[in-house]
């Protein structure tokens, strides 16, 4: 790996990929874009930062409930991959575990519905109790399944295909994306005839039929045995073997560093939806909205960043991101703050329109900036650990959102977004030598 980090396949190399393997990796492509598109259909119906941040705060008449379901969305998808590292390390065929994974992720989100309606005349308490033990089990499963489908691609999708596979993810899951945000703006405006909880009850049975959708294409994929594959160890050794990752691989190392400090900006993540609820005094379908401008710029932009990690590498792209990434926090803060000096008014719910417009513009840059990143690193790495390390280490700052629900209760909003903002613009200081120093 040299120059930008890109690893790719000149025309030489590409006319000599036997023909099978050409559409091994074709199939792989199409199924692996209509697995996110579908997918993204049914995260966008019940979208953590909108949608069940929505829900969690109106179930639990608190901020709480909305920083426990993004610590819980963050959290529980990252932090298991470690403990699970080992075992999808020594297996040949990463599939089975995707599989078993994926079904218990559907089963979950059943339940999580089904308690939702029995018990919520009973007791909101029970009701809340159940949903997040039932969502959290979801996001736990999601972190498994997570890590067997990442090494699935990193195998199945050619590294100089990546960019254009991520980006076609999010494009025909962006496309998809606005019409459920049509049907979630509907359906919440519907409050007479879907009373709560119905109406998001509603919204996450189109969840649970378009992940079932999802997972069901991604497991028709061919995979090929892998020949890496590692003894079978203990915690203990896992460990060992991350320090000494963490010790030899220095853009290892930063990429860490940088994406934890980026990340401890999350913090703000579900608030952006509650302060339009409960501060300019939205009504819950402008979750429809939001999820629409956040979409349509995603669509818009989408291409831009498959261009960049595709034509000017990984690294590039990367850094135009972290660029990036302090505007929205800025703004919130900026807004929230004339709020706390003068009161709400009615050009600030246009302007919250126009943060969630960037943030489909900006966030899908990362996603694939970071994930190419830490792909190419593991190409001549062990695949699982270091995806596995790198995602639980990331996990630990996806407990923020709890501490934001704290700091909103005490403080305010402003301060939330403050602490996003200083986050963001930091993780720009220490990323200079993610950029500068490459090995070779």
């Amino acid at each position: 790996m040299g120059g930008d980090g890109n690893c790719k396949l000149d025309g030489d190399s590409a006319a000599l990929i036997p023909v099978p393997q050409l559409r091994a990796w074709r199939r792989a492509f199409a199924f692996g874009v209509l697995n996110g598109a579908a997918f993204q259909l049914g995260f966008s119906f019940s979208h953590p930062s909108t949608v069940l941040v929505t829900f969690a705060t109106r179930l639990t008449n608190s901020e709480l409930g909305a920083g426990l379901i993004g610590t819980i969305a963050g959290a529980g998808w990252f932090l298991p991959q470690l403990f699970v590292v080992s075992y999808i390390e020594s297996q040949p065929y990463k599939m089975p575990i995707y599989r078993l994974a994926s079904t218990l992720r559907l089963l979950s989100w059943a339940m999580m519905m089904l308690t939702t309606i029995a018990f919520f005349g009973a007791s909101k308490m029970l009701t809340a109790i159940c949903f997040f033990l039932f969502y959290a089990f979801f996001m736990l499963m999601g972190g498994v399944a997570g890590l067997a489908f990442m090494d699935i691609v990193t195998r199945t999708i050619p590294p100089r295909r990546r960019g254009a596979f991520w980006g076609a993810r999010n494009l025909f899951g962006g496309l998809l994306g606005v019409l459920s945000g049509l049907i979630v703006r509907e359906i919440l405006a519907m409050e007479r005839a879907l009373p709560f909880p119905n109406n998001y009850m509603l919204l996450m049975l189109f969840s649970l039929i378009s992940y079932a959708i999802a997972f069901s294409l991604f497991m028709v994929i061919d995979e090929p045995p892998d020949l890496l594959t590692q003894p079978r160890l203990k915690l203990i050794g896992e460990l060992r073997d991350l320090f000494k990752l963490l010790r030899d691989n220095r853009q290892f190392r930063l990429l860490i560093l940088t994406r934890l400090i980026l990340d401890s900006s999350s913090i703000a993540g579900p608030f952006y939806a509650t302060f339009a609820i409960r501060v300019l005094g939205a009504h819950d379908s402008v979750m429809g909205t939001f999820l629409i401008l956040q979409t349509i710029t995603g669509l818009l932009f989408t291409p831009f960043w498959s261009y960049i990690n595709d034509a000017k590498g990984c690294a590039t792209a990367t850094r135009v991101c972290i660029f990036l990434l302090p505007i929205v926090p800025l703004m919130a803060f900026a807004i929230s703050a004339v709020s706390v000096i003068s009161g709400s008014g009615d050009w600030m719910l246009t302007a919250w329109m126009i943060i969630y417009a960037l943030i489909g513009a900006i966030s899908s840059g990362p996603g694939i900036a970071f994930t190419n990143y830490l792909l190419e690193l593991a190409e001549t790495e062990r695949r699982p650990l270091l995806i596995a390390s790198f995602n639980t280490i990331d996990g630990l700052v996806m407990f923020f959102p709890m501490l934001g629900g704290l700091i909103v209760h005490s403080i305010g909003y402003h301060a939330v977004f403050g602490f996003a903002a200083i986050s963001a613009l930091c993780a720009i200081v220490i990323a200079k030598g993610l950029f500068t120093h490459r090995e070779p």
